[in-house]
């Protein structure tokens, strides 16, 4: 397997300016971490690889490939997520005992144009370590392909014939980046109300609203079938 934490040339080896750069490191292979180990300072040079990224915290698009300044506050380190990321969450919980999987979370930073990406998500009840060899897990998997006009996202489920998640489950995805109110949203072909997040309309059993401010499309939805598609027209 591989570690949580790497350095950076672990993925751009053919990249001099990373062969000894100490400054940040991967956790895991979406998020890029500059830790602060210095008192005082209020901004740190970080230099970002090559393609686009995301700031943690605002969402903010970024070019990687060189060095920037970002700033340092009490509350918050550099922390930037990769084009193309799946980022699953769940509510605060205090143990695994109380694992809170009625709902999840998927913030997707989207891939660049033309581009796919992919992401497993492995599951289990986290109490039997033989889960695995007993085949008593599941595996979504979350794929996305992004262009001018459209965001498709899907999700299928692979793996053994073992289905983990119950079925008053949700989804909740946060679909950053997003310039405009898209055009149309459908799930499995089927064509979504979407509102501006200042707006109160009734709840519908997909709740998708549209914040200008944040550019995120936030999509509340029932998960009850092993595969789904959404696609955004933009």
């Amino acid at each position: 397997g591989k570690p949580i934490v790497k350095p950076l040339f672990y993925y751009h080896d053919q990249d001099p300016q990373l062969a000894d750069y100490s400054s940040a490191y991967y956790y895991g292979d979406q998020l890029l971490v500059a830790p602060v180990i210095n008192s005082g300072i209020t901004e740190k040079d970080i230099i970002l690889p090559e393609g686009v990224w995301f700031d943690f915290y605002t969402g903010k698009r970024i070019k990687g490939g060189e060095l920037k300044s970002f700033p340092i506050t009490l509350n918050e380190i550099p922390v930037f997520v990769k084009a193309g990321a799946f980022l699953p969450m769940l509510d605060d919980y205090q143990s695994t005992d109380k694992y809170p999987d009625q709902k999840i979370y998927m913030h997707y930073y989207p891939v660049e144009e033309g581009q796919i990406s992919t992401y497993d998500l492995f599951e289990d009840d986290g109490d039997n370590a033989k889960n695995l060899e007993n085949q008593q897990y599941q595996i979504n998997h979350f794929r996305s392909f992004n262009t001018q006009k459209e965001l498709v996202l899907s999700v299928e489920k692979k793996g053994p014939d073992f289905k983990y998640h119950k079925e008053e489950r949700r989804i909740v995805w946060i679909i950053h980046d997003l310039e405009e109110f898209p055009e149309s949203v459908l799930i499995d072909g089927e064509a979504q109300f979407v509102y501006h997040i200042l707006q109160k309309p009734a709840i519908k059993e997909v709740d998708a609203k549209y914040n200008a401010r944040t550019k995120t499309l936030s999509i509340n939805m029932p998960w009850k079938k092993d595969s789904f598609t959404i696609k955004i027209i933009k």
